[in-house]
């Protein structure tokens, strides 16, 4: 009896083991078709799961917009210990998108910790905190969901005359077996027009008329020029997939002839291995700017630009940059006629999924993108912004949970003119240079009235959005300490202003200008200066102050070399100055083991005592050596992410120099490696040098053939070497020494 109870449970083993592998395995397929609902239904059948599928059902659920399930599992795959540095990436982004902001921010800590060249990670860092400014209302916009949407998805809205266009999965009630798409099962996307009434309603609804559009599968968002007689559309690939096996984006052109649209011709750049699509037109329809993720991006999907040539054919695009783009998704484009441009992004600092961002055109660049905040952005997806002329009124999408569908155009009425916005930045200081977190700091307008206000975090910032044009008063409040008053004002040159508070210990005799009693005792400074500048030195990573740091400073009366205290701080006293002057010095702060840093000041001498400025130096960095294929020069794909990595580091330190060092196995004769190493060499230093900004020849260095191996893989004479490829392959390398930093 107990040999047949055996028998059976062995049998009923193997069969749960069968149907646990078929769950997996149609789960895997499902997932690969974009058919996320089917692949959960597999997947959540599966009773052990690993890391894998846990990380498909994170996905899957967030495909679907079941942000809550997503997170679940985003939160087993960060825990566990196989996870990647991605894992921690999106395990932050999914609790942003819930608005758990303080669990967002010490994820993405994590992340920045072992990605710090990743510039999402980067931005997050230098704004930390900076959701709690993005979700006051300013009191600019009104936004209003339109009653024309459906319980669908209806986006991407575009301006065609005194018409609007937009995208949409509504049904189609002349088409009763709509076919559907895997991913969301709702039907695919058509191109609908509507008219427009006083108070923003999209009226009059129905398809957009020509027999070459509303095809079988996606078709939209499309853009027109300001006569209304061009277009660019985008729709599916319909000749075939990439080698993956998907179908990609394609944008197509048409142009209107006697009143009917004719045959769209397929743009040049078109391709079934990457997608292009989300086109924005110009007023006149020679420049567009549209979003595609083509080999050689920043990330996910990037913003590019081309125009027309004489003979009106679309030029090769080219990428709009790391200022506009991250390893992120930037998407939906919008050219305004003023220059502003509009945009969608998920790695720029935002609320939570895509937020909308402003970039102004200057001196032929683009500025800084400028988040607009509630209620424009939710911690939802939130983009295809659009604005008319006069910038009086506008519609976006968002797939937002108070919607009526998967996604909704809302209307949004300007209050106030869409000005540039400037940001304040500081952190808060008590009078033993001690930073200090958990400070209430309020933001005063020229009555004196709080207009906004924040709770510093442990590194003691606090960050605030300003009018460019407004005086302000900064207040900081603290228990046991005095409340502090400092004047800003917005009309100083940049985007980004620095400020300081520094707050003193309530009983603790002081005098009016706040500095070490070693700079004092060791006579650096009057205790009676009227103006001082103090400068802060601490570890990057650590947030340790630096003793014995070099400063000098250039940009006042006279260059000054001045030696950090204990504390980490030198002071210069600039009494020398008058009320209403404007300062700029550039400050260059040295120290063995550590990078040579410069940080460039400004202020305008509005109050007599402090202007306090934090310098955070990285330590020494090492860089590791790229490999080579066999008998090859040219850059693998693993070797230019380390290349990147010295490009990044020598933008960011114009003091660097650095010697590379080409080499090769032994196979071959010497004279022949001498030469590929040589190759090598050149191949390695123009990949860097065509990259970075400020004098490029900051990198140099040579071949050195077979005579520098690193292992005991040579082969002399007759000598026959028995390395593996593996051995030979840590001789097949460029390194690099950083000469001077």
């Amino acid at each position: 009896m107990r040999k047949f109870l055996s028998f059976i449970l062995l049998i009923f083993l193997c069969f749960n083991l069968f149907a646990q592998d078929r769950n997996r395995k149609k789960g895997d397929m499902y997932y690969a078709s974009f058919s996320y609902k089917n692949a959960i239904k597999k997947y959540e059948a599966v009773k052990d799961k690993d890391i894998d599928i846990n990380r498909k059902l994170a996905t899957a659920y967030f495909k679907i917009d079941d942000y809550k399930k997503s997170e679940e599992y985003r939160a087993k795959v960060a825990t566990d210990p196989q996870h990647s540095d991605m894992d921690l990436y999106d395990y932050a982004s999914i609790l942003a998108i819930n608005e758990k902001y303080e669990e967002s921010e010490e994820w993405m800590n994590k992340f920045y910790q072992t990605n710090k060249h990743d510039r999402r990670a980067q931005m997050q860092q230098e704004q930390a905190g900076f959701y709690k400014v993005l979700q006051v209302d300013k009191g600019i916009f009104i936004v209003e969901n339109l009653p024309i949407n459906s319980d669908q998805q209806d986006f991407g809205t575009s301006y065609f005359k005194k018409d609007i266009v937009f995208s949409s999965s509504r049904p189609d009630l002349k088409k009763m077996m709509k076919k559907k798409w895997n991913w969301n099962k709702l039907p695919y996307l058509d191109i609908y027009i509507g008219k427009t009434d006083s108070t923003g309603n999209i009226t009059a609804l129905r398809k957009f008329k020509g027999k070459y559009f509303n095809k079988r599968l996606h078709e939209g968002p499309v853009a027109f020029n300001k006569a209304g007689d061009y277009m660019i559309f985008t729709r599916n690939n319909y000749k075939g997939k990439s080698k993956s096996g998907i179908v990609k984006l394609q944008m197509f052109s048409s142009t209107l002839k006697d009143g009917k649209w004719q045959k769209p011709k397929a743009l040049k750049f078109n391709s079934s291995e990457y997608s292009v699509g989300h086109a924005a037109l110009n007023a006149q329809g020679d420049t567009m700017y549209f979003t595609s993720d083509m080999p050689g991006g920043f990330g996910g999907t990037d913003l590019y630009i081309t125009s027309k040539d004489k003979d009106g054919n679309w030029k090769t695009p080219v990428n709009l940059g790391k200022t506009i783009n991250t390893e992120g998704n930037e998407m939906f484009p919008f050219i305004h006629p003023n220059g502003m441009l509009l945009f969608a992004s998920n790695g720029h600092v935002g609320l939570g999924g895509l937020d909308i961002f402003l970039s102004r055109k200057k001196d032929g660049s683009f500025t800084p993108p400028e988040n607009l905040g509630v209620p424009i952005n939710s911690s939802h997806d939130d983009f295809a912004l659009i604005i008319d002329d006069k910038e009086k009124t506008g519609y976006f999408s968002s797939n937002r949970p108070e919607g009526k569908g998967n996604d909704d155009i809302y209307f949004v009425k300007f209050i106030k003119p869409l000005q540039k916005k400037k940001y304040l930045k500081g952190k808060t200081w008590d009078n033993d240079s001690n930073l200090l977190a958990d400070t209430k700091v309020y933001l005063l307008n020229e009555q004196k009235d709080t207009i906004a206000q924040t709770i510093t975090g442990e590194n003691g910032e606090f960050t605030f959005e300003i009018d460019p044009n407004n005086l302000y008063t900064l207040t900081g409040k603290k228990d046991t300490y005095t409340e502090t008053l400092r004047t800003i004002d917005s009309r100083a040159e940049g985007q980004t202003l620095y400020a300081d508070l520094l707050l003193n210990k309530s009983g603790k005799e002081i005098s009016e200008n706040v500095v070490s009693e070693d700079a004092i005792s060791e006579g650096a400074i009057s205790e009676n200066a009227k103006y001082t500048l103090r400068i802060i030195v601490s570890d990057a990573e650590t947030r340790q102050a630096l003793k014995d740091a070099n400063v000098n400073l250039k940009g006042l009366n006279e260059e000054t070399n001045l030696k950090t205290s204990d504390e980490g701080v030198a002071v210069k006293d600039i009494s020398f100055l008058s009320l209403n002057d404007i300062i700029e010095p550039e400050i260059t702060v040295r120290k063995e083991n550590y990078m040579t840093t410069i940080k460039k000041g400004k202020w305008i001498i509005d109050h007599q005592g402090e202007y306090s400025i934090h310098v955070m130096m990285d330590k020494k960095i090492s860089i590791s050596p790229i490999y080579f294929d066999f008998d090859k020069s040219n850059i693998r794909k693993d070797a230019s992410k380390d290349l990147d990595k010295v490009i990044a580091l020598m933008n960011k330190y114009p003091f660097v120099e650095i010697e590379l060092s080409s080499h090769t196995d032994c196979r071959g004769s010497r004279q022949y490696n001498q030469k590929l190493s040589e190759r090598r060499a050149k191949s390695s230093l123009k990949y860097i040098r065509n990259e970075v900004k400020e004098n490029p020849q900051r990198i140099y260095g040579k071949g050195y053939g077979e005579d520098r191996l690193v292992n005991d893989c040579a082969c002399e004479g007759t000598k026959r070497c028995k390395c593996s490829n593996e051995e030979h392959q840590l001789n097949r390398r460029t390194e690099f020494l950083i000469i001077k930093y």
